[in-house]
């Protein structure tokens, strides 16, 4: 997890084999490299095409995928590539580097046999045109440093750094222990503290993985989907976005955060039309899941639909981070703006009641409902008994929390200097 690199190491008869790969965050590229002992040799038919989606919960390859496929061999490349639902292309181009021994190629694949190893390079493209692409990409890797190490050493230079940021220490000897070991101590009960570090690890290691400054945000899977369509695979704001985001400034990796903050703000305008057309407030309405293409709300179900708490948790992370940072222009230039629009909705949004206080509807507690409304002998599920209710705690502690940072954090708040 510190360098990123995945290692497979195994024996046949006599000769010791070994695949080592890695996603090089300085070079845009994947390389993997097919090693054996002295004595042996490599043989390896390589080829690029969909993978097998197995256990996947749907199955089957997208038709416009399936449909539109395409896969070559000439000259020591492969190339793949295939048509998504937005009528775009996306592919791969492989180089492939024998180290002795013949290769050859034919019928979409290459053949390489004797060889002491093999390595490979890859580079990949999304949203193209598979013939321009092609040619982009084949000249980018004609000019690779022909080497594993290098290229390793560059994106270590850069990976490694973030994910020693921070670090825990729970327990010596149980980090030292193999992933079955603790497993079967879980199994019976009770979490080892050795798992629970590695638990903690690995989970920065997937966000330090899934996303960069000038990238998306880190999503709900990652970047390790599984399907075609993942179900989950957007950004869904009503806990999940804030929850993989908490630990990143304390973690040290308050650079990486550039690509929340980023992916919001690029969105005010379709956020502030969402509040003036559903609620015909100010401000600004962020739905609880949104994608890099849709801004506006595509889940219809009342459960999200009208939980408006989304904008004033995120703007907690713009706080926050300039609580952790220090930076005074971050909080003037886009912190206080963005806690303003949010502000500002919920000026409009709360009404005041009969008794004089104020009341959220609609309003919701995300993924609970209050016990009072639970209908008798119900079990609780997906499908919510109460999916909109009125003056949900977590609204009112939103606002609470907003506003005070945005007292504290203005010129004369007290925080910090006019």
């Amino acid at each position: 997890m510190e360098t990123g690199e995945i290692s497979v190491r195994w024996q046949e008869d006599e000769t010791h084999y070994e695949r080592v790969l890695f996603v090089s965050r300085k070079d845009d590229l994947v390389v993997c490299e097919l090693r054996c002992s002295e004595g042996g040799s490599v043989d390896a038919e390589l080829e690029l095409k969909p993978h097998e989606k197995g256990d996947a919960s749907s199955s089957g390859i997208p038709k416009a995928v399936e449909e539109s496929a395409s896969a070559s061999a000439e000259g020591g490349y492969l190339y793949y590539a295939a048509t998504n639902d937005d009528g775009l292309d996306f592919g791969a181009v492989l180089r492939v580097l024998p180290n002795g021994g013949e290769l050859a190629d034919g019928q979409g694949k290459i053949t390489v046999s004797g060889a002491h190893s093999v390595l490979l390079l890859i580079k990949v493209f999304v949203k193209g045109e598979r013939n321009r692409d092609f040619a982009r990409l084949q000249r980018e890797l004609a000019d690779v440093t022909l080497s594993y190490d290098e290229p390793l050493k560059r994106h270590e230079a850069i990976h490694g750094p973030l994910f020693r940021s921070a670090d825990i220490r729970l327990h010596e000897e149980e980090a030292a222990l193999s992933n079955e070991e603790p497993l079967l101590k879980a199994y019976e009960g009770e979490l080892p503290a050795g798992m629970a570090e590695k638990l903690w690890a690995y989970g920065r290691y997937l966000f330090i993985s899934g996303t960069r400054q000038d990238g998306l945000p880190a999503l709900l899977y990652g970047l390790w989907g599984g399907d075609y369509k993942a179900v989950w695979s957007h950004l869904m704001a009503n806990e999940n976005v804030q929850m993989m985001y908490w630990h990143a400034d304390v973690g040290g990796l308050s650079g990486l955060t550039s690509a929340l903050f980023r992916y919001y703000e690029e969105r005010m305008d379709t956020f502030r039309d969402n509040a003036g057309k559903l609620f015909g407030r100010r401000g600004i309405f962020i739905p609880s899941g949104t994608t890099p293409g849709n801004a506006t709300p595509f889940q219809v179900v009342p459960v999200i639909m009208n939980w408006t708490g989304a904008a004033g948790w995120l703007a907690r992370h713009f706080y926050d981070h300039y609580l952790f940072t220090g930076d005074l222009a971050f909080l003037r230039e886009r912190a206080l703006p963005f806690m303003r629009e949010a502000a500002l909705f919920y000026e409009d949004f709360f009404v005041t009641g009969e008794d004089g206080k104020l009341m959220a509807y609609p309003s919701v507690s995300p993924e609970n409902t209050p016990v009072n409304f639970m209908p008798e002998g119900h079990v609780f599920g997906v499908a919510h008994p109460m999916p909109t209710a009125m003056n949900a705690t977590l609204d009112f502690a939103i606002a609470k929390e907003l506003f005070g940072g945005l007292i504290e954090g203005s010129p004369g708040g007290g925080h910090v200097p006019g």
